[in-house]
């Protein structure tokens, strides 16, 4: 059997980088969210997921940081990185 906390890692970790969640889509009882809550606060902690507001999370995708010298700042969003001409990217 499975603790609280593993179970809610282990739904978690098979949410795609970018999805939006709420305790209903980690699939666990009712009686299960005081132990869940505290699973996702030790979660939001450790930078595996994000809370977007109360009640929702964000499991944010993995980007690689690029420094930018021309502008003197660190750019971490993949997306911008590639619309902006000159920038390098992680697909470079």
């Amino acid at each position: 059997m499975m603790t609280i906390t593993a179970k809610v890692a282990a739904q978690v970790a098979k949410f795609k980088d970018g999805t939006a969640f709420t305790y209903d889509e980690l699939q666990i009882d009712r009686e299960e969210y005081p132990g869940a809550a505290k699973a996702m606060e030790r979660l939001l902690k450790t930078g595996i997921i994000s809370r977007v507001s109360t009640g929702l999370f964000y499991k944010p995708r993995k980007t690689v940081l690029v420094h930018c010298s021309r502008m003197n700042k660190i750019y971490y969003d993949p997306i911008y990185m590639r619309m902006t001409k000159g920038l390098p990217t992680s697909r470079d």
